[in-house]
């Protein structure tokens, strides 16, 4: 049973695009971290995820 499916998200901001055409499923079971340098969107992911701000494209539904 999936818990969380990304579909085609992109997102990015003036010339920088952060994600592009990524998808993902996280079921019941998983987990999953978000890590990397500063600037290459992972407080974005997380706003996208908790629906505060829309992306681009794509869609992500829990």
């Amino acid at each position: 049973l999936s818990l969380l499916t990304v579909s085609g998200l992109t997102q990015g901001f003036a010339e920088k695009t952060l994600y592009e055409d990524a998808n993902f499923v996280l079921n019941k079971e998983d987990h999953m971290g978000v890590t990397g340098q500063n600037g290459v969107g992972k407080s974005t992911l997380i706003k996208i995820l908790t629906g505060e701000i829309l992306p681009d494209e794509g869609s992500v539904k829990w």
